[in-house]
């Protein structure tokens, strides 16, 4: 008998179902469903019925895991399928554009005395109170 490992099963030995994944990564195999429709952690059809996981993207999935507290299921930092990773000089844009930002809210409350502007909801829900009169 040949002690060499065939290629299939060479490669299927660094795949796991989604139960094992859910049971490494210790949340629900549904965590799992949805961590895959959303690009969060990449998976490959085996047949018409399986799906497969890397162990590699697991052991990254975990890296996120840990290195957050509280509910993190939802906020793994990987890239979604066809999107890639900002470089260096798009972040340093975008913190700009963020210091901006907050410069011209700062700006704006000081023209306003520090009076905070209305929320949101208090307007829409004075803009229906006034269409309420008008229809009324």
């Amino acid at each position: 008998m040949n002690a060499k490992i065939s290629q299939p099963e060479a490669l299927t030995a660094s795949l796991v179902s989604v139960p094992e994944a859910a049971q490494m990564l210790g949340v629900s195999a549904s965590t799992i469903w949805r961590w895959i429709d959303k690009g969060i952690l990449p998976a490959c059809r085996i047949g018409p019925k399986r799906v497969r996981i890397e162990r590699s993207a697991i052991g990254t999935v975990t890296a996120g895991l840990n290195g957050k507290s509280g509910d993190s299921h939802a906020r793994v930092a990987l890239p979604r399928r066809g999107e890639r990773r900002m470089t260096l000089a798009e972040q340093a844009q975008m913190f700009a554009a963020i210091e901006r930002a907050n410069q011209l809210r700062r700006e704006l409350f000081d023209a306003r005395r520090g009076v905070p502007f209305a929320s949101s909801l208090e307007l829409l829900y004075a803009a229906r109170d006034e269409r309420t009169e008008q229809l009324g």
